[in-house]
């Protein structure tokens, strides 16, 4: 009676894993062309700050953000070895490198970072493209340049590493600005036009509108009063 009364449970624990909703993937604006795998292995540092490079022009509007590549960036970043510099400048973006200790510290650096950054485990050692976040499940989301790991976006915990282990970091300098999309340009663009076309109808108003003068008060002319003395008789 004691195993039934177990295998009943476990079998209703099991049924609610595989019916609870697998959490969707993080909404970014990356491009899945923006990722790349790695050339050769060692390259994943390089690969990534490259993909991080890659997305930034790409979210600001640059036309030829695909002309970044693992070899373009390995040309000022690639310290034959040695591995990523520290610190780089690839045209008008700077990486810097920092250390972290918790995967808040990553949060807070992709909330402050759109275009993603480089997170890598020295313990691995191994680095992957950090590019979101979803608060509500916490689950960090990913692009590995290794070729043992799946292509495109992927949960951090599908790929060669974990972001609770993650130690050292690379990002830009000055975070990306997003370049507006095509709705978002025009419906700024009608929203300026409603406001124009509303002043426009007001002004109409207003001067068709009858000019009523108004009236003005006669003023009251006060008349002295002349007051004659007289002699009395006594």
């Amino acid at each position: 009676m004691r195993f039934l009364k177990k295998l009943i449970t476990g079998s209703l624990s099991a049924v609610m894993i595989l019916t609870m909703t697998l959490p969707a993937l993080a909404d970014t604006q990356i491009d899945e062309s923006v990722f790349i795998k790695q050339s050769a292995r060692g390259k994943c540092t390089l690969a990534s700050a490259a993909m991080v490079l890659r997305s930034a022009a790409y979210l600001s509007g640059d036309e030829d953000w695909e002309e970044i590549t693992e070899s373009s960036v390995g040309n000022t970043a690639w310290i034959g070895g040695a591995g990523l510099s520290w610190s780089f400048s690839y045209g008008d973006y700077t990486m810097v490198h920092d250390y972290v200790s918790s995967t808040y510290e990553l949060a807070e650096l992709l909330e402050a970072h759109p275009e993603g950054i480089v997170a890598y485990d020295s313990w691995s050692p191994h680095a992957i493209f950090l590019t979101d976040y979803d608060e509500e499940t916490g689950t960090f989301y990913c692009a590995d340049p290794s070729e043992y790991a799946a292509y495109g976006e992927i949960p951090v915990s599908e790929s060669l590493i974990s972001a609770e282990n993650v130690d050292v970091v690379w990002y830009l300098s000055e975070p990306v600005t997003l370049a507006e999309t095509e709705e978002e340009t025009e419906a700024a663009e009608s929203e300026t036009e409603t406001e124009a076309a509303a002043e426009t109808e007001a002004e109409t108003e207003l001067l068709q509108e009858p000019k009523v003068l108004p009236e003005i008060e006669a003023p009251v002319r006060i008349v002295p009063m002349t007051v004659s003395h007289q002699k009395g008789s006594v």
